[in-house]
């Protein structure tokens, strides 16, 4: 070997050193031999350390809306890679409006080209319906002469019904 030139980002570069920076490279070796025969390669990598970022307006973890809500997801990645977005098991496309009362996750999984992977679960509730208020055993502004037990059940569609016995 007559000549070699090893340059990364076209700064001389030795072999065997480790890169440990992130952000974009170029790794140029020149090689020619006593007989003027020269080659060149050249290998364009990355070195991305990041996590995706997953950002999500519109609604929260753990809370209840009573009226409809727009999930907006946003991921930032310069090297994006596969985005896997569903809403209770089923694909979601960001930005749509969900109207049924209904308990919600909302899950996001991010992996980038380097391998870096991300998640958010996000649990929230839209229960537009109002409990319903249900009593026997009792009349509106009636009198008894003696004792009376009304039942009183309450009705809510995204929560187990209650049973109140008071006893007069």
């Amino acid at each position: 070997l007559f000549f070699s030139e090893i340059t990364l980002n076209d700064s001389l570069f030795a072999s065997g050193t480790e890169v440990i920076q992130e952000g974009e490279y170029i790794l140029k070796v020149k090689a020619a031999d006593r007989c003027g025969n020269e080659t060149t390669q050249v290998i364009h990598f990355e070195i991305d350390k990041t996590l995706p970022l997953i950002q999500v307006e519109g609604v929260e973890n753990g809370m209840n809306y009573k009226s409809p809500v727009t999930p907006v997801i946003t991921i930032t990645e310069l090297n994006p890679g596969l985005a896997v977005i569903t809403l209770n098991n089923e694909p979601y496309i960001s930005g749509t409006t969900l109207i049924k009362d209904d308990p919600y996750v909302l899950k996001i999984e991010v992996s980038d080209k380097a391998g870096n992977k991300a998640e958010m679960i996000i649990n929230f509730l839209v229960d537009q319906s109002s409990p319903e208020i249900l009593i026997s055993g009792v009349e509106n502004e009636k009198c008894y002469p003696v004792s009376i037990t009304p039942d009183i059940h309450i009705k809510d569609s995204m929560q187990l019904g209650s049973v109140y016995n008071l006893k007069t």
